[in-house]
């Protein structure tokens, strides 16, 4: 099963592109602590792409800094570099995204959703339905 759920803080905003077929695309980096020990933590950094729905969700609503929680699939592709060195790149691909943080600051004419338990969701498409 390929089923992976990072929590973290979004590195920049979210980079936004749409493919030949008109698809919205949503590229971003999440920073995710990772607990070496009691004292001692390290920091990972994660690619994320999101599609569709929830592309046009992590336009609207993510900002750099917010910690949100992502949940998807980890996807391989592999290329040749510059030198002609075979390289693999791993990405999230995301099927679903959360507010981590709750509604903190988010007042009447907040832009983020009232949701239940002060998260807000949102489990897009999968790319290739």
């Amino acid at each position: 099963m390929n089923n992976c759920i990072f929590i973290g803080r979004l590195t920049a905003e979210p980079e936004i592109r749409m493919t030949t077929q008109g698809i919205m695309v949503a590229r971003f980096t999440l920073a995710v602590d990772r607990r070496m020990s009691k004292e001692n933590k390290a920091t990972d950094f994660f690619d994320i792409e999101a599609w569709r729905g929830s592309a046009e969700f992590a336009e609207k609503y993510f900002r750099k800094g917010m910690r949100v929680a992502v949940q998807g699939e980890m996807r391989t592709r592999t290329y040749t570099d510059k030198e002609g060195i075979k390289r693999k790149a791993y990405t999230l691909t995301a099927e679903n995204l959360e507010f981590a943080d709750g509604r903190k600051g988010a007042g009447a004419d907040s832009q983020i959703p009232d949701t239940d338990g002060g998260f807000a969701n949102y489990g897009g498409e999968s790319p290739f339905m």
